[in-house]
């Protein structure tokens, strides 16, 4: 076995684990597969400085070649400036340019002999060791005649950049990820060999007529995406605020800028350019010398428009020294000034660029238009439109049959998608010309928030922004701007975070933009904006997301096959509040995550909290596994019973698993689970026993059907098999999957290794049960097990044996020989197991120690798998057609609210208060903390004054000593009453009179303070001698 793949641990005895940083390469690996085009033959050489292990998962149709490592394989020095020469299609380079003496060599010597790079490269921008930045790169190997074509962004916090790069070529063109559709090849092309059309998206995108292009290249030459040009426009313009006249204003977006320039361009003899709408409202760029065309080019169009050949039809006007404006969004202005050159850009050419928050699919559009009113009856749109005032959201829709509507924000579904951010492509979530120095020589938008710097500027009839980007721009301004009822030069910071986009602020594309794709191959585009936004799904599968590997792959097998079906899903884990097979990270087990971000559920609070999932699937599907097994049921407080949703909601159980033959519930449970039991529609067992139990404990008609991991097609698992190759063999080796490792059980794989294997043997173990290591076990283990290794070490082993259900079910699927070891104390149970053997006719494939191995016929006879996939076939069909005709019930199900779900509302109420309650006794405390640590600080601070104030704190200490002495003396006249008190018979009249003048005196006193001690003893006193008539 190949060890040094390995990195040995403490903790069972033969365990064999990945390093941290090995798992990470692994899948850096996986990446790197993702951007490799596995269709036709291709040779790859790998310059990577990492063992070869690419080659294991690369299909057998390409053919590979290592830089570094074998004996046929090419060896090179790249730090001695030595490079194989030989020529292939794609290099990979992983981790290569990091340890390279000079990278930019490199990638020279790169771009001379292949079409494709794959590279990953950790930049400078989060490794401060790395000598470039992903951008300088990316740069680079742009000078170099190579687009990115593909990025992964899976692993940007290891790998700033992974990507595939080609060199560019006019039929790669489409394929730059920083494509924006701006024409300029369209327009440049000598045989007109390139057409704009839509991509599978809606977005336009340049495709090229092999058969009538010349090669000539120009368009790759004029191409902004493959060439940035130098700009030399200020990167810290001018801003001014500006107003039209008032009537222009109301028609206008936002404050007249167009219509004023427009008009001044065209009355000196001048052309202007902009977007129209098509009579079909495709939106479409067109040049005018006539003011009463300005009315069809002004407002905003809300799409990406199609340049057509209005580039061209510039480069004309100029060349005949007429004047030109061309309004445009930034990428359509780069466009033009790369198309034109610099011999064109003189001061006959004037370039507006917008402030452009992004532009959606016009064929989107068009779908939304013809759902909505039917796009041959619709006449005009007028995006911006202010009978509202002026708002991003005011909107106009007017029909050939004479009638205006004004959709609201929240009725429109168009206006909801753009607000939020739902048709944002690739090309625009990273726009490159969003910043400073502008493409245009003015950038004109909406000053958005202007008002909360001077209120004047807001009178709800809009106000344009203006930027002042260029020289050009400086000197056309200073006779314009008298054309304008107002204007100001104001701070650029006014403009600055207030929602235009600047420097790539403002906000990103939603989160749910790639479901509102998936959900447009199937539904409406109401439906798919409205279920986008959201979160809506078809489905809410109940499944339980542990460290198990059997039931990762039935949940995902389960979510697989019904999005095939055209269903969308939502995975729906237990409550934050459950503690029973908990886990931080769901998803751990998959070295590459099968699921769409949208399509996992957040970990809801506890079970009150998850009430609102019913407002989030049309239905409840309850995964397969053990979910219905007494002791999951109460672990889990019945979550997977349902007990959170609500009667009116369909529910369906696929494949529900009691664990064992009887229910291992109390009384009290076992009617409590019946309870909610009862309330699925659709009930189906996974083992045969389950349909007499569900009938017997729980009066539930149930179906015997398929684990999910059946419904699926063995490609699905045979790809995730494929990558999770790398730390297998070479050598022909038995596999295992043991749930309950023993040293009896390795023993006995050992004898079948020998049999089978020459000794070879790759073990799987489940070592959840055993945290401390406290088992016997002397197999080589592979250890922290993702789940296509798992797949991979069944799938391409000689003979395979487990003790597990699923092990099982994958050896059928991958058609492997098997045998399954099991105890029949063992808590786990037989009964799944034996379940789908029976099925099969292989009961005889179970065994219990070496002796049952040594005596078992089963090797003489293989398995027949023929047969086998006949009888596994129809099974197949028929658990499908029960699931299909179950989620077919969802149709037309109505179920009135019961007495339950009134109780399960109050109890929902109760909790949001009692959180309410908790939430408010939280904030207290904190309060009383900041309180606390205030006056801590206080205390801190007078000690502190007393340090460096000793002065004033000595003064105080010596009143302090003064007062003490006071007291001591108060003390000593205490004494004296209580003596005179006893004697108040032999005293004089001359003696009581002194007394009293004492007494007297030192009441006066300012230093004196009676405490009410003192005062009581001087009154008693003065009453004794009151009583004796000794004083008046």
């Amino acid at each position: 076995m190949e060890k040094k793949s390995y990195e040995v641990i403490n903790g069972g005895d033969g365990q064999l684990s990945l390093a941290t940083e090995e798992q990470m390469w692994y899948k850096q690996i996986i990446a790197i597969l993702g951007l490799i085009d596995n269709n036709n033959n291709r040779l790859i050489v790998d310059f990577s400085i990492k063992d070869r292990r690419l080659n294991r998962i690369l299909p057998n149709v390409i053919h590979y070649y290592s830089i570094v490592h074998g004996n046929t394989d090419i060896i090179a020095d790249m730090n001695e400036y030595q490079f194989p020469d030989y020529d292939a299609e794609i290099a990979v380079c992983t981790d290569v340019m990091e340890n390279l003496n000079n990278p930019l060599w490199f990638l020279e010597q790169l771009s001379i002999h292949y079409r494709k790079i794959i590279i990953s490269y950790k930049g400078k921008e989060k490794f401060k060791q790395s000598r470039f930045y992903s951008v300088d790169i990316i740069n680079e190997l742009g000078k170099l005649g190579f687009i990115m074509t593909k990025r992964s962004n899976a692993f940007a916090d290891n790998w700033t950049l992974i990507a595939c790069f080609e060199k560019v070529e006019p039929s790669v063109l489409k394929e730059n990820i920083n494509c924006t559709g701006c024409g300029a090849c369209y327009n440049i092309c000598p045989s007109n060999a390139i057409k704009m059309c839509y991509d599978s998206n809606g977005f336009l995108k340049p495709f090229v007529n092999r058969d009538t292009c010349i090669k000539c290249n120009k368009c790759v030459g004029v191409c902004p995406a493959v060439t940035v040009k130098k700009n030399n426009h200020f990167t810290n313009p001018e801003c001014y605020a500006v107003w039209a006249d008032e009537k222009t204003r109301m028609i206008s977006s936002s404050g007249g800028f167009f219509s004023i320039i427009a008009q001044d361009i065209i009355e000196k003899g001048g052309w202007v350019f902009g977007a129209k709408w098509s009579e079909d409202f495709y939106c479409e760029y067109v040049g005018t010398n006539n003011l009463n065309d300005i009315e069809i080019l002004r407002n905003s169009k809300y799409v990406q428009s199609n340049i057509k050949k209005s580039y061209s039809q510039v480069k004309a006007l100029l060349e005949q020294n007429i004047q030109v404006a061309f309004f445009g969004f930034p990428c359509q202005v780069a466009g033009l000034k790369s198309y034109l050159g610099e011999s064109y850009l003189n001061d006959k050419l004037l370039t507006i660029d917008l402030l452009c928050f992004y532009a959606p699919s016009n064929v989107l559009f068009r779908n939304y238009l013809d759902e909505n009113y039917g796009i041959d009856n619709v006449s005009n749109i007028i995006f911006r439109d202010k009978k509202q005032g002026w708002s991003s959201t005011g909107y106009r829709v007017e029909l050939k049959c004479g009638e205006v509507l004004y959709p609201s924000y929240e009725k429109d579904w168009y206006q909801q998608a753009f607000q939020n951010i739902l048709g944002r492509n690739d090309t625009c979530e990273n726009c490159r010309y969003a910043d400073f120095p502008r493409q245009g020589d003015f950038t004109i938008g909406d000053f958005w928030g202007i008002d909360m710097h001077d209120s004047s500027w807001n009178d709800k009839m809009g106000t344009s922004i203006v930027l002042v980007n260029s020289i050009k721009a400086q000197t056309y301004w200073t006779q314009a701007c008298r054309l304008f009822a107002r204007y100001e030069n104001v701070p650029l910071e006014w403009a600055l975070n207030k929602g235009n986009r600047f420097h790539g602020e403002g906000r990103n594309r939603n989160k749910n933009y790639s479901y509102f794709l998936r959900l447009l191959q199937k539904k409406t585009f109401n439906e798919s904006v409205k279920l986008a936004l959201s979160g809506e799904h078809d489905i809410g599968i109940v499944c339980l997301f542990n460290h198990n590997i059997g039931n990762n792959l039935t949940n995902y097998a389960l979510y697989q096959y019904l999005t095939d079906r055209g269903f969308t899903v939502l995975m729906i884990d237990k409550a934050g509040d459950c503690n029973f097979c908990k886990y931080d990270d769901r998803l751990e087990l998959f070295l590459k995550n099968p699921y769409q971000r949208c399509d996992i559920a957040p970990v809801y609070k506890d079970k009150y909290a998850m009430v609102d999932l019913n407002d989030k699937c049309g239905c409840f599907v309850l995964a397969s596994d053990q979910l219905v097994r007494a002791h999951f049921i109460e672990n889990m407080n019945f979550y997977s019973c349902l007990d959170w949703v609500k009667s009116n909601k369909y529910k369906i159980a696929y494949a529900a698993s009691f664990g064992t033959e009887q229910f291992e519930g109390n009384k009290e449970l076992c009617e409590k689970a019946k309870f909610f039991l009862k309330r699925f529609q659709k009930f189906s067992v996974r083992e045969e026993s389950g349909v007499s139990l569900a009938k017997d404990v729980f009066d539930i008609d149930a179906k015997w059907v398929l684990d999910p991991v059946f419904l699926c097609d063995k490609s699905l698992y045979e790809n995730m098999a494929r990558i999770g190759k790398l730390r297998l063999p070479n050598e022909h080796y038995v596999g295992a999957y043991i749930l309950d490792p023993t040293q009896d059980r390795a023993d006995l794989i050992k004898e079948l290794a020998e049999k089978k294997c020459s000794g070879n043997a790759l073990a799987v173990i489940d070592t959840d049960g055993y945290p401390n290591g406290d088992f016997q076990w002397s197999i080589e283990t592979l250890k922290n097990v993702k789940n296509e290794e798992w797949l991979a070490t069944i799938a391409n082993s000689d003979f395979f044996i487990t003790d597990s259900f699923h092990g099982v079910c994958f050896a059928l699927i991958f058609q492997r020989q098997f045998c399954v070891v099991y105890n029949k104390w063992q808590w786990r149970g037989a009964t799944r197991i034996l379940s789908i053997l029976k099925l099969l006719g292989l009961e005889h494939r179970m065994i219990e120690n070496k002796n049952d191995l040594l005596s078992n016929e089963f090797f003489k006879e293989p398995i027949n798998y023929n047969e086998l996939n006949y009888i596994l076939a129809a099974k197949r069909e028929e658990s499908i057609q029960w699931l299909e005709k179950s989620l077919a019930g969802v149709n037309g199900f109505k179920e009135e609210y019961t007495l339950y779900d009134i109780v399960l509302e109050q109890e929902r109420l109760f909790h949001d208060k009692y959180d309410k309650i908790e939430e408010e006794i939280r904030q207290v405390q904190s309060d009383i903390k900041i309180l606390y640590e205030w006056q801590t600080a206080q205390d801190e601070r007078l000690n502190q004054m007393r340090d460096e104030f000793p002065i004033l704190f000595d003064w105080e200490k010596a009143q302090d000593e003064r007062l003490n002495q006071m007291q001591h003396e108060i003390e000593c006249m205490q004494k004296r009453y209580n003596f005179l008190a006893t004697q108040t018979e032999q005293m004089c009249d001359n003696d009581i009179e002194q007394m009293k003048k004492e007494i007297n005196k030192l009441k006066g006193s300012s230093f004196f303070r009676l405490d009410s001690g003192c005062k009581k003893i001087i009154n008693k006193f003065l009453n004794i001698l009151k009583s004796k008539n000794k004083i008046v």
